[in-house]
């Protein structure tokens, strides 16, 4: 009976420090994607003017640029990469507070996004729910990673834009 008893509490010893490494893994994985590392700028091309600008809180600026001469005269048109974390709700929420503040300043119309294909804009509900109903909605959605942060914003905020999914459904 005694060899039983410390069979279990070695193995409930296992299970318990492997429940504790999962967990602190889990939660770095949370912070790293919360708290970016913030690394000096070390391009040293030319840096376009750009009409926004992000709190620190919400997104940070690693690169800009504009299309360069080429056979093609070049574009005054900004094209902005935003890296996101999928399915962290926060994150999501920082998408849309960076949307927030680029589209309207830049003049933007359309967002292209990844992991969907065509129009996938939700901006059409506007007009028939209340902006209280859409912004509960939406959180909620975001949270169980259904919505992403520009999706959010389509359906809450006050540009009007289209979004467009990028990938090929065919892969």
């Amino acid at each position: 009976m005694n060899l039983n008893y410390k069979t279990r509490t070695k193995k409930n010893s296992n299970l318990r420090t492997l429940s504790l490494v999962l967990v602190v893994s889990f939660l770095g994985q949370e912070i790293s994607m919360a708290a970016p590392q913030i690394a000096p700028q070390t391009v040293a091309l030319p840096q376009p003017v750009m009409r926004f600008s992000l709190p620190q809180s919400v997104a940070i600026v690693e690169d800009a640029y504009k299309a360069a001469s080429s056979p093609v005269p070049a574009s005054d048109k900004l094209i902005v990469l935003i890296q996101d974390a999928h399915t962290n709700d926060s994150g999501q929420m920082n998408l849309a507070r960076a949307l927030d503040e680029i589209l309207p300043k830049e003049n933007i119309r359309t967002v292209f996004t990844e992991a969907a294909d065509g129009d996938v804009s939700v901006g059409f509900f506007k007009p028939h729910f209340s902006q209280k109903v859409r912004e509960e909605v939406g959180r909620k959605l975001v949270r169980q990673g259904i919505l992403k942060g520009s999706e959010y914003y389509n359906l809450v905020g006050k540009s009007d834009f289209e979004i467009w999914g990028v990938e090929d459904k065919a892969l």
